[in-house]
């Protein structure tokens, strides 16, 4: 029955294949997936309208090729090596960055501290800007004031 079910679905993957590889941007991700004494990953490549998954034995350069195949669009990830090495175009991820800002604001340091939540502050003001764009005006008065800082 499992054979059967997992034959059935195949040209559905398939097809949320296409679309994700087809895609201008996309996120990546792994995350450890318990199995029955074993570790496999479960990678992803999330885009704006779909989410390819796939469970591979180990987090590599390997793994992230057989997930994205030739996919050419820009990279939202997280800091990870295999990212890092992205031919193309790349993007930290924003819920990354603003756990590192978070890190820093919470330091004991005052310069540090103060860094931190000026740059947490920043990263959830480009959060608001995605759901409500800036006018131009708007726009530039945020370039000067953090070019400023």
């Amino acid at each position: 029955m499992i054979n059967r079910a997992s034959q059935a679905i195949v040209p559905h993957y398939e097809a949320i294949a296409t679309l994700a590889r087809q895609a201008p941007v996309g996120s990546s991700d792994a995350t450890p997936w318990y199995c029955h004494n074993t570790l496999p990953w479960l990678w992803t490549l999330t885009t704006a309208t779909v989410s390819l998954s796939l469970i591979h034995p180990h987090r590599s350069t390997e793994a992230f090729a057989a997930l994205i195949e030739d996919w050419q669009g820009i990279l939202v990830s997280d800091g990870y090596g295999v990212y890092q090495h992205w031919v193309q175009s790349r993007q930290t991820c924003l819920a990354h960055l603003m756990r590192s800002a978070r890190g820093l604001s919470e330091k004991r340091d005052p310069q540090l501290a103060a860094c931190g939540t000026w740059a947490r502050k920043a990263l959830q003001g480009f959060c608001h800007m995605a759901k409500a764009p800036p006018s131009g005006g708007e726009w530039r008065t945020c370039g000067m004031r953090d070019c400023a800082a």
